[in-house]
């Protein structure tokens, strides 16, 4: 006959048991927290119903209930409240009237002190108020950056959405980076069961792409057209290499900085150069650039744009002149320097 094994418990570092009752005390609570666990793990991480959980593990309904109530009680499950910093309606209608925005949203940073705080409260706002647009039929086009891969990470489903999205730029040489945008393109696609237009090729190539040769990349680009939001985020052009962006950084020449800096550009949107009125530049970088194009971007109706700090005013500005992007998400410090901006330049 073959001897049962009793499973093995883990005790906790530095946990000393009193009795023998205390130790059949402690491996019952044990093997009941892992229940409970199984059971939590079903419901808020499958997104498994209450009832489908309750065939799989053979349970009533009831009692699967009963276990996610004790889930929530011991602190197997943690419910986490995230706050979402307020809009100031002054500086939101001045901001918007200012800049003749379809959309200003100037979050109040008075208690944010750093700028990690910063980055949070409005990745945050810019992934609800995402949220609040993926409606219906949307063709979603999102380029390939820390901050917006940050906001996409945090989309949640809320209203019924048929959803395409596309890649909107290029793609950089590092391979860190490309997993990365890869991996957070393809969890939307997967939150909403959404189809994904990939856009594998170079963002900077001096050699022309031939798309008719590849149908994959012919589709993407066609798919341009279709993109009724565009979420992006703007970035300031500096002589200094090292501060461009990695996606952008990874290619760019210092005869090609040279050249930017010569014809005073201030920012780039999806890897498009620009000046302080918005205006194309002229230039190397932009004439052998792989992405969604300078009038496909001011042709799509909610275009989300966002930063925020000093150094994102002239970027945001040229931005906003230039309608590249009519939906403007940043803190009411740089909401204020970009009013006193628009005066002035």
């Amino acid at each position: 006959m073959k001897k049962a094994v009793k499973e093995k418990i883990i005790y906790p570092e530095n946990y000393k048991l009193k009795s023998f009752e205390e130790l059949e005390n402690f491996e019952e609570s044990y093997k009941n927290s892992a229940l409970i666990s199984q059971v939590a793990h079903m419901y808020y991480d499958l997104k498994m119903e209450q009832e489908e959980i309750a065939q799989r593990i053979n349970f009533s309904r009831s009692k699967v209930s009963r276990l996610l109530s004790k889930a929530n009680k011991i602190g197997i499950v943690e419910v986490n409240v995230k706050q979402i910093m307020d809009i100031d309606p002054n500086i939101q209608r001045q901001l918007k009237r200012s800049l003749n925005l379809k959309t200003a949203l100037p979050i109040d940073d008075s208690k944010l002190s750093s700028y990690d705080e910063k980055f949070e409260a409005i990745t945050d706002f810019v992934a609800l108020y995402l949220i609040h647009q993926l409606s219906g039929e949307v063709t979603l086009g999102v380029s390939g950056c820390y901050g917006v891969n940050q906001t996409i990470c945090k989309v949640k489903q809320l209203y019924p959405c048929h959803l395409e999205v596309v890649q909107a730029m290029g793609l950089a040489l590092s391979p860190s980076v490309i997993e990365e945008t890869k991996a957070v393109l393809q969890k939307i696609t997967h939150v909403y069961d959404a189809k994904f237009y990939a856009l594998d090729c170079p963002l900077y190539s001096q050699k022309k792409i031939n798309l008719s040769a590849n149908p994959v990349l012919k589709e993407t680009f066609s798919k341009f057209n279709d993109c009724n939001i565009l979420l992006s985020q703007v970035a300031p052009f500096s002589k200094k290499r090292q501060i461009l962006p990695v996606e952008i950084n990874n290619y760019i020449s210092r005869e090609q900085i040279d050249e930017l800096t010569k014809k005073n550009a201030v920012g780039s949107i999806c890897g498009i150069y620009y000046d302080i009125n918005g205006d194309l530049i002229s230039c190397d970088w932009n004439k052998h650039y792989y992405g969604i194009s300078y009038q496909q971007i001011k042709d799509v109706p909610i275009s989300i744009i966002f930063g925020f700090g000093e150094n994102m005013v002239k970027p945001l500005l040229g931005a906003v002149r230039g309608g590249l992007g009519n939906v403007l998400i940043t803190d009411v410090s740089t909401a204020n320097l970009l009013m006193k901006a628009a005066k002035k330049v």
